[in-house]
């Protein structure tokens, strides 16, 4: 590091220590790429808005900046969520927005066309593979088991079309389209985008442009009623996996009270709530939904983590 570079790594960690947003960002906005400077401790910008319990604005121009939440401290190795739950614990807001979860490779995908990296021409079966793609990569927990994007990508692609595409690509002599499928444009352009953008995919934000309700829904809630809920919970997400999230609060939560009526087959009532069989897994209560669980705690919890993002993204 310069003697340059290290004053103004001494200079951010200073403002960050302090609190001192405002010149902080001011700092950032003319280096960046110091985004994710450390002290001599390890406390990034990001570590220390979450030590300060900082608004959600400032946390928010952090995230977009490029902020990872996967960065721990030098000695206690804590993350900035753990700052969160160490210092703010009453602080919700910070326990959804810190969470280190990386972005899904359907979450790039969407942010790949929303950001017009990839152009599709027409609404061809090139169309159609991308939006099945997007629902067979809607997951939300396969970080946890380190596997590798790339081969994850082309086993998507066989188990969808039945093409081993990096096979088809290195033999010359193959045809490159299948189907109404451009396998050039898969192999050559659509997957090094992706691969670039999963360099990064601890460092990108959930965005206003390509943001889905179900990208609200993680991570789970606490305080489940009955054994059923977290089933419905997990069924919700992925039925709303491809709903883009609206700007009024009211049609947001018509869209999660009808998607939790229609899979559990029921209206929310006065009744305690609803036994649906295929989530009876043993136990007490199992397969029961808490009528009183989604209207007081699921469904009021995902309407703020809607404003909590919204306030994010106005700085």
């Amino acid at each position: 590091m310069t003697p340059a570079n290290d004053v103004l790594s001494k200079q951010i960690s200073e403002l960050a220590y302090k609190g001192q947003w405002e010149p902080l960002l001011n700092v950032l906005e003319r280096y960046p790429s110091f985004i994710n400077t450390a002290s001599e401790k390890g406390y990034t910008p990001l570590h220390q808005a979450a030590w300060h319990g900082a608004k959600r604005p400032v946390i928010g121009k952090l995230l977009r900046m490029g902020a990872d939440k996967t960065l721990v401290t030098y000695n206690k190795l804590q993350t900035p969520l753990d700052i969160a739950l160490e210092k703010n614990p009453a602080r919700k807001d910070l326990l959804f927005l810190l969470h280190p979860q990386p972005r899904t490779l359907s979450q790039l995908m969407r942010k790949m066309i929303e950001d017009q990296l990839i152009h599709f021409q027409t609404y061809d079966e090139n169309m159609v593979l991308y939006e099945r793609l997007l629902f067979l990569f809607n997951e939300c927990d396969v970080f946890e088991l380190g596997h590798n994007d790339r081969n994850r990508f082309l086993s998507a692609f066989s188990a969808l079309t039945g093409i081993q595409l990096d096979e088809v690509i290195a033999d010359n002599n193959q045809e490159v389209q299948r189907s109404g499928l451009e396998l050039r444009f898969w192999f050559n352009q659509f997957m090094p985008v992706l691969q670039k953008l999963a360099v990064q995919k601890n460092t990108i934000p959930l965005e206003k442009s390509w943001i889905t309700v179900a990208d609200l829904m993680f991570p789970d809630l606490d305080g489940w009623g009955y054994r059923g809920d977290p089933s419905l919970w997990r069924e919700m997400r992925q039925s709303l996996s491809r709903v883009p999230l609206p700007d009024n609060r009211i049609e947001l939560e018509k869209i999660l009270l009808n998607s939790a009526q229609s899979i559990m087959n029921a209206t929310f009532s006065t009744e305690h709530g609803v036994f649906v069989k295929r989530f009876s897994h043993g136990g007490m209560s199992s397969g029961w939904i808490s009528f009183e669980f989604w209207t007081t705690n699921a469904i009021p919890g995902i309407l703020q983590r809607a404003e909590w993002l919204r306030e994010t993204w106005r700085y």
